[in-house]
C-alpha cells in the first residue's frame, strides 16, 4: 500500500510539472517578439568580424547587446576620432552602417556638405535654403546630386585640393550618402558588410579619405587664421607719461629678439645630421607618436638639404601659396614612402610637396606615376595629411 502512495505521488508531481511547463510555452508563444529581442539576434551574425576587424585597426569592438543590438567600433586612428555602428531596418530601409570620422582640427568655414543621388534625402538636407554651386572648382568631375553651404566659399575653394575632390566623387559613386562638415565625414553604407577581409579593405579606404579631409580642416583653419592676422590692424604704440604729462625714458633698452620667419621664406640649415631617408620617415611617422612629437622631430632637422625620390601625383603652378610664399613657381607632389608599423594593420603612407622653380614643370607633363629623384629643404611638416614640405626644389633625373 506504502509503495502504490509513493507511486502515485511521483505520476502527480510530473503530470503537474509538465502542465506548467506547457502553460510557459503557451505564454511565451503567445507573446509578440520585442523589436530588441529581433535586433539582438540579427545584430550577433556581425560579432566575429567586426570584433576582428577591430582588433586588427586597434580599436574598441562594442557588443551588440551593448549598442542596440548591432556591434560598433570606435577609437582613435591618426588623431581622427572612428566610429562605426551597425544600424537595423527602420522606415521600410534594410540594414545598413554609419561610419563617422571626427577630425582633430575644424575647418572652421562654416561647411555644410551633403551627396546624395536621391532627391528627397537633398530636399530634407536643404530644407529652405538653395545650394551653392561646385560647378567653378569641379574641374570636370562630376557631383550628380548634391547640397553646399559654406560661410567662407574662397578658403573652401582654395584649399579643397584635386585629391579631396577625387574622393568626393569616388566616395559618392559607392555610397548612398556622405555628409562633410567642419568637423567631420560621415558615410552611411547599404547593408552591413560581414566579409572579413572585405571589411577590413572598406575601412581602410575610408580612413585614407578621412585623413584627406581632416588635413582639408587643418588646411581651411590655418588659412583663416593667416586672413584674420592679416586682415587685424596693429595696435596703436601709446607712450607711457609720467604724472607731469613729460614721456618717460625707459630704464634699460632691451636687445632686439630675432625676427621671426615668414610662410615660405627658406630656415637655416640644419645643424643636426640628417639620417637616411627610411630611418628618418619610420622614426617620424612612428607608430604611437603624437603630432606634437613628429613636430618636434621634424624641426631638429629644418633647412636640410635631401635627395629623395618618389612617384609624381599631381603638380600645378601657383602665384602665390599658403605655405610656399608669394615667389611663383610649381607646386608637384609625390608618394614618398609607404610602410606597415608593428602591430598596425594600416600602412603609413607618406607624401612630398615640393615647391619647384616656374620652368621645371615642363618634365612633369604626362609624367604622372613616374619616379623623380629631386633636391630640396626641409621647409614644414604636416602630421594628419603626413606631408613633407620641401623649398628650392631641383629635379635630379627621372628613374622610372
Amino acid at each position: 500500500m506504502i509503495r502504490f502512495i509513493i507511486f502515485f505521488t511521483v505520476i502527480m508531481i510530473w503530470v503537474i510539472w509538465n502542465v506548467f511547463k506547457a502553460g510557459n510555452r503557451k505564454n511565451s508563444a503567445g507573446k509578440p517578439e520585442t523589436s530588441a529581442a529581433r535586433n539582438r539576434c540579427a545584430g550577433k551574425k556581425y560579432f566575429w568580424t567586426w570584433m576582428q576587424t577591430a582588433g586588427a585597426f586597434q580599436l574598441q569592438f562594442i557588443r551588440p547587446e551593448e549598442s542596440g543590438g548591432y556591434p560598433a567600433i570606435s577609437g582613435m586612428v591618426h588623431g581622427i576620432a572612428v566610429t562605426v555602428q551597425g544600424r537595423p531596418p527602420s522606415d521600410g530601409r534594410p540594414e545598413s552602417t554609419q561610419f563617422r570620422f571626427r577630425f582633430p582640427e575644424s575647418a572652421q568655414i562654416g561647411l555644410s556638405l551633403r551627396l546624395s543621388a536621391n532627391p528627397s534625402e537633398l530636399k530634407k538636407a536643404a530644407g529652405n535654403r538653395s545650394s551653392q554651386s561646385m560647378q567653378d572648382i569641379l574641374q570636370g568631375r562630376t557631383l550628380k546630386g548634391y547640397f553646399l553651404q559654406v560661410g567662407n566659399p574662397e578658403i573652401f575653394k582654395r584649399c579643397l585640393s584635386a585629391e579631396c575632390l577625387d574622393c568626393l566623387c569616388r566616395l559618392h559613386l559607392i555610397y548612398p550618402g556622405i555628409t562633410l562638415t567642419d568637423t567631420e565625414l560621415l558615410v552611411n553604407a547599404a547593408g552591413i558588410n560581414n566579409d572579413l577581409q572585405g571589411f577590413q579593405q572598406q575601412l581602410k579606404a575610408l580612413l585614407e579619405a578621412a585623413e584627406c579631409f581632416a588635413a582639408f580642416a587643418a588646411g581651411c583653419a590655418a588659412r583663416k587664421k593667416m586672413t584674420v592676422s592679416v586682415s587685424s590692424p596693429p595696435e596703436p604704440v601709446r607712450e607711457k607719461l609720467s604724472g607731469d604729462g613729460k614721456q618717460d625714458s625707459p630704464a634699460e633698452e632691451k636687445p632686439e629678439a630675432a625676427p621671426d620667419r615668414g610662410i615660405g621664406e627658406n630656415p637655416e640649415p640644419a645643424s643636426a645630421s640628417i639620417p637616411e631617408k627610411t630611418v628618418f620617415l619610420h622614426t617620424l611617422c612612428s607608430a604611437g607618436s603624437t603630432p606634437q612629437q613628429q613636430k618636434a622631430f621634424f624641426e631638429k632637422y629644418l633647412g636640410a638639404e635631401v635627395e629623395w625620390s618618389g612617384s609624381l601625383k599631381m603638380f600645378y603652378s601657383y602665384s602665390t601659396d599658403f605655405v610656399f610664399g608669394q615667389t611663383s613657381g610649381v607646386k608637384a607632389a609625390f608618394d614618398l614612402y609607404e610602410f606597415k608599423p608593428e602591430g598596425s594593420f594600416i600602412p603609413v603612407k607618406i607624401k612630398a610637396v615640393v615647391s619647384f622653380s616656374e620652368d621645371a614643370g615642363r618634365p612633369f607633363r604626362n609624367a604622372y606615376g613616374k619616379t623623380f629623384r629631386f633636391r630640396g629643404k626641409l621647409l614644414k611638416f604636416e602630421p594628419v595629411a603626413r606631408e613633407i614640405f620641401l623649398s628650392g626644389g631641383m629635379i635630379i633625373g627621372v628613374e622610372s
